[in-house]
């Protein structure tokens, strides 16, 4: 789901009144109470003139145009007041709006926010039965008091003498007038679309990237332009050869930053130039809308995006030093979740025995987290952190170390059928101990999903190596049907 954070300004405070009675907490089976709930003491406190205060802080999440869930902080003296000095916790999504991460990403946004302006910590009070105390745990709160019903949560602020990552990450982007003066001066060759193909990516453009490059540079005017208006429109046609041509569509953030500036500069937002692009491809006829998109300050931008983003603008030296420093502190299983992330855009680093690979660094963080609190992680969190800590043990070939994670999660993984027998047909296919035992157990799994045609091709070498490694001839007679029949279906 695309959805945009950003302050909430002070004509829309309001709206806190609505998200104020979503955010109460109702346990299952409850009725929802009357909407004059809110107008309680104990709960105007939350919303009463806000913003007439230092301390009022808001954030807002927007699907579209329409605010869809807010974060909110303030001292005050509330359920999870911890002294005068620390702002107090408020947040809510319409229901239909949750499970998406973007309550997550309020919570980080705010934390940042709070770092920035000073604040030491930040606190909460959370139902003990409110699904929501796992991700105040992941995003660094932890319980410091409770009562009868509720806990008491507080986030320690480690505020950065130098935020060195978002430094760095400006001085590079700043450095990209080089960039925009040498288009200028007419040497385009670079910048213009340039359609090449490959195997793994189809058809695309191989100066997307150098592109991005004038985007940036543009979007945070890093120098003087003459005719930012003829050059931003110039770009923006470059970008729709892309679109209209790339093999995996999509709408790229170039193209929303090129729209986002045109708008600023005056293009009418009826314009023709829109009307492709939003029939560029099905991507764009899907989701894309012409709408400005406020420059977010550097130091509020998260580290993880600076660092892939620095990965997809050719600045490989300097995202790999900001890598290296992110896994020096990582702690918290946002941490290790991010680094998960930029290991996508590091996969030309050697994987030395010192430091494992970031993609290993960050699985076995996730796993050994998941080990020392469980109750901190949802199912399906949980079940990743064990599936992708047996599969990286297979991948390295310790299959006797991932056969006894998944012995040890076996309840967790079977909640994902499908993912349980891929991990165990794996094993099987690795020489597994006791494979017939791991057979018997994936096997109902694998049955269920056959009967609705849902075992994926891309299974198939693994998933009959581990039914022939099995000896169960009947099964490996179907599914040798059953992929030779999937086979006919494509052609």
């Amino acid at each position: 789901m695309d959805y945009l954070i950003r302050e909430m300004s002070p004509r829309e405070y309001p709206l806190l009144a609505d998200f104020l009675y979503e955010a109460i907490f109702i346990p299952e089976g409850a009725e929802k109470p009357p909407r004059g709930i809110i107008e309680q003491e104990e709960l105007q406190v939350y919303i009463k003139d806000f913003g007439e205060r230092a301390s009022d802080f808001c954030l807002v999440a927007e699907v579209g145009s329409k605010a869809v869930g807010a974060c909110w902080v303030r001292i005050m003296d509330d359920y999870g007041h911890i002294d005068n000095e620390t702002p107090s916790f408020a947040i809510s999504l319409y229901e239909e709006y949750r499970g998406h991460g973007i309550g997550t990403k309020l919570m980080r946004r705010m934390l940042t926010l709070l770092k920035l302006n000073g604040y030491k910590r930040a606190s909460l009070a959370v139902q003990k039965e409110n699904y929501a105390v796992k991700m105040y745990k992941k995003v660094g709160f932890k319980i410091v008091g409770e009562n009868e019903q509720e806990f008491i949560m507080l986030c320690e602020l480690q505020i950065e003498e130098k935020m060195s990552y978002a430094e760095d990450f400006k001085r590079v982007i700043f450095g990209f007038a080089k960039d925009v003066e040498r288009y200028l001066s007419g040497d385009k060759a670079d910048y213009v679309y340039r359609a090449e193909k490959d195997r793994e990516r189809g058809t695309f453009d191989k100066n997307y990237s150098n592109r991005s490059r004038l985007c940036w540079a543009l979007e945070y005017d890093v120098c003087e332009v003459p005719d930012k208006f003829g050059l931003v429109r110039e770009l923006f046609l470059e970008e729709l050869k892309d679109r209209e041509t790339n093999s995996f569509q999509g709408i790229g953030e170039n193209l929303e930053t090129l729209t986002s500036l045109l708008l600023q500069l005056g293009e009418p937002k009826d314009s023709e130039l829109f009307v492709r692009a939003k029939n560029a491809n099905f991507d764009c006829a899907c989701g894309y809308e012409p709408r400005i998109i406020k420059a977010t300050p550097f130091e509020e931008l998260p580290r993880r995006y600076c660092i892939e983003t620095l990965f997809e603008l050719g600045e490989e030296e300097l995202a790999i030093k900001l890598t290296d420093e992110f896994k020096s502190e990582a702690a918290t299983y946002e941490d290790f979740k991010d680094i998960l992330s930029v290991s996508k855009w590091a996969t030309h680093r050697e994987v030395d025995l010192r430091s494992f690979g970031d993609r290993e660094f960050a699985v076995t963080g996730i796993y050994e987290l998941y080990q020392k609190s469980p109750e901190s992680f949802d199912k399906f969190d949980a079940f990743s952190a064990a599936n992708d800590y047996a599969e990286l043990l297979i991948e390295k070939g310790d299959i006797a170390a991932a056969l006894d994670v998944f012995n040890k999660n076996r309840e967790t993984l079977k909640k994902f059928g499908r993912g349980f027998y891929k991990l165990g047909a794996k094993l099987i296919s690795g020489s597994a101990e006791n494979p017939e035992k791991i057979w018997a157990e994936i096997l109902p799994h694998i049955k269920e999903d056959l009967k609705h045609n849902m075992v994926a091709p891309i299974y198939r070498d693994v998933m009959l190596s581990a039914a022939e490694l099995s000896g169960d001839r009947d099964m490996l007679k179907e599914l040798e049907r059953y992929f030779k029949k999937r086979e006919q279906e494509k052609l």
